[in-house]
């Protein structure tokens, strides 16, 4: 009787070390990864340098607060500047990313208007630097310029400067239909958009 114990314990044993291995494929197919970046635009309320964050008032006027990295780029106007200079009542796009943690965090930020460009005049918008996302819809090369479809749906027609750097006109070239891309630059009118960087 004593083989077939051992047998029998053996089996037992094969058991155990099949379930326990099926077992950790469940957990590491269980854990949380980190999404994809994505856009938001709000009103900065105000800025925590302690714990690097930003409140943020977001269309429905809920608040939302996104961490931010010592790394973190503002850009306002063609230029860079601290997180802390941001100022309340600061229009700001933001490119997000989720984190393990389920909060978000931002790596770079696009002032859109200033507080303190309360008093201009409104025909002056158009001249803003802003941060235009979407997914490239078709390309002409030889014109340069591509047509962006946005989040929201609609389509805006992106061109490249004829004084655009070398840099610009090679990330210009490698662009293709479906490639999803984030450029800075001014609205020339309201389906016009002339792109200054390729972020």
């Amino acid at each position: 009787m004593r083989p077939r114990k051992d047998g029998f314990s053996f089996w037992i044993l094969a058991v155990m070390l099949a379930v326990t291995g099926g077992c950790e494929e469940i957990a590491l197919v269980g854990r949380p990864t980190i999404g994809e970046p994505d856009e938001i635009v709000g009103e900065v309320e105000r800025v925590d340098a302690g714990s690097r964050e930003i409140v943020l008032r977001t269309g429905n006027r809920q608040a939302t607060i996104v961490g931010y990295l010592p790394e973190t780029r503002v850009i306002y106007r063609g230029h860079e500047f601290p997180v802390t200079h941001l100022e309340k009542g600061d229009i700001v796009s933001m490119r997000v990313q989720p984190e393990r943690s389920g909060r978000s965090r931002t790596d770079l930020i696009n002032v859109r208007k200033s507080a303190r460009d309360a008093d201009r005049s409104p025909a002056d918008s158009t001249s803003e630097i802003t941060m235009l996302v979407g997914t490239v819809e078709r390309v002409d090369y030889e014109g340069r310029w591509f047509e962006l479809r946005e989040r929201s749906g609609g389509r805006v027609t992106v061109s490249v400067p004829r004084d655009a750097r070398a840099s610009q006109v090679e990330q210009f070239k490698i662009i293709r239909p479906g490639d999803s891309v984030l450029v800075e630059g001014r609205f020339i009118d309201r389906g016009r958009f002339e792109v200054e960087a390729f972020l």
